[in-house]
């Protein structure tokens, strides 16, 4: 039982640890940014850094995951069409 909870101390130092260089990283990469940012503007270029709230990246859904109109000429189903029609084959 003291392996597991040694095992358990050691991922909770170093879930700390990462959250520190994860910290870390980000204020440098923020000065870093606000330095280019002042550096256009003293060119004429007026930009703002905005933070979003999420720390995970999202993308847009695919096409696939959207319903399409389309309507099969073979089947007659919607959702895809004759060329990638299941029952073709």
């Amino acid at each position: 039982m003291s392996s597991l909870a040694d095992t358990l101390e050691k991922l909770k130092k170093l879930d700390d640890e990462r959250a520190k260089l994860v910290e870390s990283s980000k204020s440098a990469l923020l000065n870093s940014v606000q330095d280019n940012l002042a550096a256009l503007a003293d060119l004429g270029f007026s930009y703002e850094l905005v933070a979003t709230g999420s720390s995970s990246r999202s993308r847009a859904p695919k096409s696939k995951d959207k319903p399409s109109g389309r309507v099969c000429s073979i089947c007659g189903q919607s959702g895809h069409n004759s060329r990638t029609c299941p029952k073709k084959k």
